[in-house]
């Protein structure tokens, strides 16, 4: 059986709620305040992990009783542990306000940027041609680009979350199958909106063609788009009351992966992977908001 591999970030959420964003200088009242574990990295192993997926994660957390806490986190959820490590610093947090089911995010990465290519090399020991490797831009750029290229030379599917977005060249793109990015992501790396079903055409080709399988483009509720060869599709999200939309695209992304590992089409897995999304919408929290397979499959009827 495939087995998925996650270089990624590791991070204590802080969550408030609030009826409006205050303006510079403002003070204004929130409730439903509460700490969890996330991270996009971590929440994108939990993803394929409840998926029942065989799942490594690769990262960092800080040597306290927080890092502790976020690898056990980890743990629970029946994620392999084996190639996290403990530093001496600081673990990841996200500061995260939610207004009317939107969520706006502050990250302090903390030891999430200090992954090497040697931990890389020693979790990719375990790995086989086939597996699937996952990553996105919330580690050190340098760790993530060095993992796309080491996944690839071993015959692996690497799918690419690059967010948050930075401007990307052939170091990454030269060593990903599938790029997922949402619509303000979209415009940062491409220079395209996508407002339209073409315009994931016009993104990719912005990339320039570097081998990638398939460039998806997450809409949230609108769904999302996919540019795979020369077919562009849409795939609609599912319909749902948003609770809290924190880790939606992740739990997209871990889906997405899982379906590709089973050796389902690309349309397949985003009509999955939109379902997931929409679900972990209706629940508060990140890794706790994701579903389980069996959720889906009995949503599903």
């Amino acid at each position: 059986m495939n087995k998925i591999f996650v270089l990624g970030s590791v991070n204590c959420d802080f969550v408030i709620n609030t009826p409006k964003m205050p303006r510079g200088g403002e003070t204004v009242s929130g409730g439903a305040f509460f700490t969890n574990a996330g991270g996009k990295g971590a929440n994108q192993a939990v993803a394929c992990a409840k998926q029942k997926a065989d799942t490594y994660f690769i990262g960092k957390v800080g040597g306290d009783g927080l890092g502790r806490e976020l690898a056990d986190a980890l743990k629970s959820y029946g994620v392999d542990t084996s190639y996290l490590k403990t530093a001496a610093g600081r673990s990841g947090a996200a500061f995260i306000i939610v207004e009317n089911g939107e969520n706006r995010i502050i990250l302090d990465g903390g030891v999430n940027l200090e992954i090497t290519s040697a931990q890389i090399d020693e979790a990719l020991l375990a790995a086989d041609c086939g597996d699937v490797f996952i990553a996105q831009l919330e580690n050190n750029f340098n760790a993530v680009a060095y993992g796309l290229r080491a996944a690839k030379q071993k015959g692996m599917i690497t799918v690419f979350n690059p967010a948050p977005a930075v401007k990307l060249g052939a170091e990454t793109l030269d060593y990903t199958d599938y790029l997922i990015f949402n619509e303000s992501e979209c415009e940062i790396i491409t220079g395209v909106y996508p407002a339209l079903s073409e315009d994931a055409k016009r993104a990719r080709a912005a990339l320039g063609y570097k081998g990638i399988k398939a460039v998806i483009v997450t809409l949230g509720s609108r769904g999302a788009i996919c540019c795979e060869g020369e077919e562009v599709y849409s795939v609609p999200a599912l319909e749902v009351r948003a609770t809290d939309t924190t880790a939606a695209g992740d739990t997209f992304v871990g889906a997405f992966a899982c379906k590709i590992k089973d050796g389902d089409g690309v349309k397949s897995a985003l009509k999955y992977a939109s379902i997931c999304a929409a679900l972990a919408c209706t629940k508060t929290g990140a890794q706790q908001s994701i579903p389980t397979r069996d959720e889906v499959v009995a949503f599903l009827g």
